[in-house]
């Protein structure tokens, strides 16, 4: 593939412009490229900005904890799609670095542009990359809604935990189908409603049987339960209600398997496959365990759930055993291929 460095537009009189660190104006009319904290800023609306809370999202998500496990996977997979040099890589969603401090330190990854909405986040990253010494990263304010690259300017698109903050993530991977060079691929970890749909039933289940038999929850084991049994309908409805009304919403989907590979063969990509990989774990208990992580999200002890095991067992020998779900998690990883 290609050594030459990706392209962006340039803003005032739309030529294309290599993306290098030293880039400080345009080659063809001399304007200068607008900066915000002294990072290029590409966004058409420089007024937008994630609706994340800066000050909690890195200690509530791990942030930094298995940066390089995470990169890994991303380069075992992109290999296995048949990627064997990822001279350059568009990084969408970066944050505050969860992703991208493991690809500056994987050697498969060669040059990487990492980009998200927030000047905050970015900041952040910066200051993490400097104390790593890397050289291989180069970051820009871009909207995820918006990718202002050259066609076929990169090896691969990445994006951990980005695409279901998206409110028109199709029109994001068609841009991303379009950025990518023929045999590249892009790679997506997202949350799986295939998964997440037994974790909505097993509270659901919990919750009906509790009214037929007189069980009391507390508030808090109720708003658990409720929340958790809700879930999956409520993200599916956002994707097939009205995505406009989804502005003010940070977590808005769950991505069902059979749709995306359908979203990906549709928009062009050759073979879209979502990789699960997941500790063996019965369905059951893996639903399960994630109503305890929303337990313990909640600062909740998960005791409460004890008396309804059999609900989980249930799960596991009705749907997960026969449907061959056992070795599904809640967070997979769409490839597609180009």
């Amino acid at each position: 593939m290609s050594d030459t460095a990706p392209q962006f537009q340039c803003p005032a009189c739309q030529s294309w412009v290599p993306v290098v660190p030293e880039t400080t104006d345009c080659t063809a009319c001399k304007a200068p490229f607008p900066r915000t904290d002294g990072i290029l800023d590409l966004r058409a609306d420089r007024s937008r900005d994630t609706l994340l809370d800066l000050d909690s999202y890195d200690a509530d998500h791990g942030v930094g904890q298995a940066s390089h496990q995470i990169a890994a996977t991303y380069a075992r997979l992109l290999q296995g799609a048949g990627v064997g040099r990822a001279a350059h890589v568009l990084e969408i969603g970066a944050g505050s670095g969860n992703l991208t401090l493991g690809l500056a330190q994987e050697p498969y990854f060669e040059s990487i542009l990492s980009t998200d909405i927030s000047a905050g986040f970015l900041k952040r990253l910066i200051g993490r990359l400097s104390d790593t010494g890397t050289e291989n990263v180069s970051l820009a304010l871009v909207d995820g809604n918006t990718l202002p690259f050259h066609p076929g300017g990169f090896d691969a698109v990445i994006g951990h935990s980005i695409l279901h903050h998206i409110a028109r993530f199709e029109d994001t991977l068609a841009q991303c189908h379009k950025l990518t060079k023929p045999g590249g691929a892009c790679v997506f970890g997202e949350p799986i409603l295939d998964v997440h749909a037994f974790a909505s039933l097993l509270a659901q289940n919990i919750l009906l049987a509790a009214e037929m038999s007189g069980h009391v929850f507390d508030k808090k084991e109720r708003q658990v339960l409720t929340a958790v049994a809700g879930r999956s309908a409520i993200k599916h409805g956002n994707l097939i209600g009205d995505r406009d009304a989804l502005a003010q919403v940070e977590d808005k989907f769950q991505f069902s398997i059979d749709r995306m590979a359908e979203l990906g063969r549709s928009l062009g990509f050759s073979e879209v496959t979502c990789l699960n990989p997941g500790a063996e774990m019965p369905l059951g208990l893996r639903a399960k365990d994630m109503l305890h992580r929303v337990c313990g999200q909640m600062k909740l002890e998960p005791g409460f759930l004890t008396p309804f095991d059999g609900f989980a067992e249930a799960l596991s020998t009705t749907y997960g055993t026969p449907l061959g779900l056992s070795d599904r998690a809640p967070f997979g990883f769409f490839v597609f291929r180009k």
